[in-house]
C-alpha cells in the first residue's frame, strides 16, 4: 500500500476491525483505492482530507452483515449500510484531529455514496469528490479474478457474462460516466489485465 500519513494509518488501523467482520471484498477493496488514491487527488486537486477517510470509512456500515457476499445492487442492503455507516464514522471522526467541516463532509458523503442503488445520481454531479470516488468503488472489483467471481455470484451471473455488461451496459456507465481522465486511464488498464486473465483461465479449463 501506499505510505499513507500517520492519521490516516490509524484511521484505517481504527476502521479495519469493522471491514473483518463485514463482506469478504471490503478490505481489498479499501486497500487496493488507498493505494491508487494519492496520484489521483494529485491529478484531479481533490481534497485529502476528505476523499482519504472517504474511501477508508466509506463501506464501514457493512460490519456484522450476515451475508459475506450479497447482492451489491440491492437496494434495502444499500440504504441500511449507509445510515449505518454515517453512524459509525461519525463516531470514529470523533478522535482524529481534522478540521469539523472536513469531518461533517465526510459523513455527508458516506450517508449518501450510494444513492444511485436508490435511483438517485445527483450527488455524483455536485461533488467531485464523490464523483472520483464512484469511478473508483466501480471499478474495484476488476482487480482480482476471485473478487469479481465472488461478486458475479452474489449477483447470479456467470463471470465472463458479468464482465461483459460490466464494461460495456452497466447503469453505471450510462448514468454516472467516468467522470475525469485519472480514473478513465485505470479503468482502461483495469479492463486489459483483466480480459488476460479471463482468457487465460477459460483456455486452462
Amino acid at each position: 500500500m501506499t505510505k499513507l500519513k500517520s492519521i490516516y494509518q490509524k484511521m484505517w488501523k481504527v476502521a479495519k476491525p469493522h471491514y473483518e467482520d463485514g463482506r469478504v471484498f471490503d478490505i481489498p477493496q479499501i486497500e487496493w483505492m488507498l493505494k491508487v488514491a494519492q496520484k489521483v487527488i494529485k491529478n484531479e486537486k481533490l481534497d485529502e482530507e476528505v476523499f482519504i477517510p472517504l474511501i477508508i470509512l466509506h463501506d464501514i456500515g457493512y460490519t456484522g452483515i450476515e451475508e459475506k457476499a450479497p447482492n451489491v445492487k440491492d437496494a434495502e442492503i444499500k440504504r441500511d449500510h449507509m445510515i449505518k455507516g454515517a453512524k459509525i464514522a461519525k463516531k470514529i471522526l470523533q478522535s482524529f484531529d481534522l478540521p469539523t467541516e472536513k469531518k461533517e463532509k465526510v459523513v455527508e458523503l458516506i450517508s449518501i455514496h450510494d444513492n444511485w442503488a436508490l435511483g438517485d445520481n445527483e450527488p455524483y454531479k455536485k461533488s467531485k469528490d464523490l464523483a472520483v470516488f464512484t469511478d473508483l468503488d466501480y471499478m474495484f472489483p476488476l482487480i482480482s479474478y476471485n473478487l469479481f467471481q465472488a461478486i458475479s455470484d452474489g449477483l447470479g451471473e456467470e463471470i465472463r457474462e458479468s464482465f461483459e455488461h460490466f464494461i460495456t451496459t452497466e447503469e453505471k456507465l450510462i448514468n454516472r460516466p467516468l467522470c475525469c481522465q485519472s480514473t478513465k486511464e485505470i479503468f482502461n488498464d483495469l479492463i486489459d489485465n483483466f480480459k488476460k486473465e479471463l482468457d487465460e483461465r477459460i483456455r486452462a479449463n
